[in-house]
């Protein structure tokens, strides 16, 4: 049996332990149905490269097992392969509770995921993402254990959490996880990832850009881009969503406060295309 696991999701059809006492196999190649106490009805295991063909189930609550975690422009998608090979079908996040994403989506970046939502192609001809496959609406979402993102073997989560230890035991700013909007181009949506690719900062460089950075009143306002990086930082005893610019601009966000940071030429080297 496959065992699925994750600090931020334990699935209708098992976490690391099967809830409900229901033990799944690996999906067959031809879609596989089960009653899921997620959403009360019929929910079908498919391979990703089968989900385009679901128009006609447009609406029916769908498992989407072993696919890879990608990102575009900001919005997260599922691609076949690691390496990004398509199809691609984007993934809607919005009613997901908080509590299952403790850290976010970005910690699950280019791992192989499985994922329960429901499944529409009604955007298809006019989706977020030029090229995607539909979208998937998201309830539960984690990551497969036993398998690994680039041969690593260690959770996903573990990196953070150290982190997170080491931010609280120092007092100091530290960015738990940072992820750019568009990591790498993907195979098929090559053209809408060329303005980004490239500009990303990693948990090591983001902390040490806030570390140079002023706190400011306001946001500075600057060219508008569509690249960032954003993710998790821990400060002041509290965790703040951030969001840094190409210009050196950049936010906090926790709750209803907001704070605001620029860095200007002490991060020349910390901001590619600065």
């Amino acid at each position: 049996m496959r065992i699925i696991c994750g600090l931020i999701a334990t699935l209708a059809l098992g976490g690391c332990a099967a809830a409900e006492g229901v033990a799944r196999e690996e999906p067959k190649a031809d879609a596989a149905c089960f009653a899921t106490s997620l959403t009360k009805q019929l929910a079908c295991v498919h391979k990703l490269e089968d989900v385009a063909s679901l128009a006609q189930k447009d609406g029916y609550a769908v498992e989407v097992s072993g696919a890879y975690l990608q990102r575009i422009n900001g919005t997260y998608l599922m691609s076949r392969t690691e390496s990004g090979d398509p199809p691609h079908v984007v993934l809607d996040s919005g009613q997901l509770s908080p509590g299952q994403l403790d850290f976010g989506l970005a910690p699950l970046y280019r791992w192989p995921v499985i994922a329960i939502g429901y499944y529409t192609s009604s955007d298809v001809k006019a989706p977020v993402v030029e090229g995607a496959a539909g979208t998937l609406h998201l309830r539960r979402i984690g990551y497969v254990s036993g398998k690994s993102r680039s041969g690593t073997t260690e959770s996903p989560y573990r990196p953070i959490i150290r982190r997170e230890l080491a931010a609280r035991e120092s007092g100091q700013p530290t960015v738990l996880v940072a992820l750019a909007s568009t990591p790498d181009a993907l195979e098929g949506l090559k053209e809408s990832t060329a303005q980004c690719e490239g500009w990303s900062l990693d948990e090591a460089a983001a902390t040490e850009f806030f570390a140079r950075a002023e706190e400011r009143a306001q946001l500075i306002p600057g060219e508008a881009s569509v690249c960032f990086v954003d993710g998790l930082i821990e400060a002041d005893g509290a965790r703040w969503g951030f969001v840094i610019y190409p210009d050196g601009s950049a936010t906090w966000k926790r709750d209803h406060g907001m704070r605001y940071w620029h860095c200007g030429a002490d991060c020349a080297e910390l901001l590619p295309g600065f």
